[in-house]
């Protein structure tokens, strides 16, 4: 990913950071799971095929609005991208993806209207 150096005026490589590549494996696990071709997804939300590739791969950074609509078309929580080997972020998890979650169940009918 580029960014622009203000001061500079130039492009500056950002190299996508640990949390990007977990996310990228996390949206490559679920649509594999889900027996869905790199072409389906990336034409459903909108990307070419490899854009889709470098944000399974880690190598892009995935947008808020992305990550929502691959959530949605994959019928998966977004939270569930979030899944880090970290303790302080498994406690996280555990609390925010328990069965009953209410913000689980206010997401898909968030999502609803998308999968018409």
């Amino acid at each position: 990913m580029n960014v622009l150096n203000k001061k500079k005026n130039k492009p500056v490589q950002v190299s996508p950071s640990p949390v990007d590549r977990d996310i990228g494996r996390q949206i490559a696990h679920y649509r594999r799971h889900y027996r869905i071709s790199l072409e389906e997804l990336a034409a459903r939300i909108g990307v070419s095929v490899e854009q889709l590739q470098k944000y399974e791969a880690g190598y892009d950074c995935v947008t808020c609005s992305q990550l929502w609509l691959i959530s949605c078309f994959l019928r998966v929580p977004i939270i569930h991208f979030f899944k880090y080997t970290g303790s302080k972020y498994n406690q996280l998890n555990n609390q925010l993806v328990g069965s009953g979650n209410s913000f689980i169940d206010e997401e898909e009918e968030n999502c609803a209207f998308f999968l018409r």
